[in-house]
């Protein structure tokens, strides 16, 4: 009996240690799971400062293409004022060369038509320079707008590779990590699972160990009425 209840004990005690050693262990597993979820939110919030950045750079993009259109607008513009500045300078030739011949051909008739019709020429002579010194300004402008936008698409396509490299980095590394926080929860909750087992049936043991122990002993102590006594013989 001595030696039984010993043993049980012994299992309890060598149960118990191994039940603080998985308690010590979940405690371990669940500082790592901390640690772990620490990281997830450090990464999703760099998850969310890239997807703002995606959203600039969509935004980017609009500007540029708002831009390309307004840079293609005045390319149009330009040439149509070209062509009329073009053609004014035709008709400019042709009066000219009519008035020249017409003032060679009679000066005094021709001086009293020719002034209002000189004025008008030089008139247009003056809108026309100031025309072509407009479309020259477009022109240039037009020039340095096609260079930044060469410049900023450059960039565009330089920070998209740049940030398609980094998401894809932070989609493994949050991938790597949720499945290593799974990980650490199910070693957790078996370690749990364990130790509640092990306890239980510690204990289970024990308590269907002394019970028939306790039922039998005092039918062993007590002899029967109804037996008889033992005879010694000498």
């Amino acid at each position: 009996m001595r030696d039984q209840r010993d043993e049980k004990m012994q299992r309890i005690a060598e149960l118990q240690k191994n039940n603080q050693q998985l308690s010590v262990q979940a405690q371990e597993l669940a500082h790592q799971l901390l640690q772990l979820q620490s990281a997830n939110k450090e990464t999703v919030a760099r998850k969310n400062e890239l997807e703002e950045l995606r959203k600039r750079r969509d935004a980017a993009k609009i500007v540029v293409a708002e831009a390309a259109a307004q840079v293609e607008a005045t390319r149009a513009r330009t040439a149509a004022q070209i062509a009329e500045a073009e053609k004014l300078e035709y008709q400019f030739d042709i009066a000219y060369i009519y008035v020249a011949t017409a003032y060679m051909a009679s000066f005094i008739p021709v001086q009293k038509q020719w002034l209002p019709f000189h004025q008008s020429v030089l008139q247009k002579t003056d809108e026309y320079n100031t025309e072509r010194a407009e479309l020259l300004r477009a022109r240039d402008e037009y020039r340095e707008v096609l260079g930044k936008v060469a410049e900023l698409q450059t960039q565009a396509r330089a920070k998209l590779t740049e940030k398609a490299a980094a998401a894809a980095k932070l989609a493994a590394e949050a991938k790597a990590k949720e499945e290593a926080e799974r990980e650490l929860e199910n070693r957790r909750k078996a370690a749990e699972t364990a130790a509640n087992s092990v306890q239980a049936q510690a204990f289970g043991e024990v308590f269907s160990g002394q019970a028939p122990a306790a039922t039998t002993s005092p039918t062993k102590a007590m002899p029967s009425q109804n037996s008889a006594p033992v005879l010694q013989q000498g």
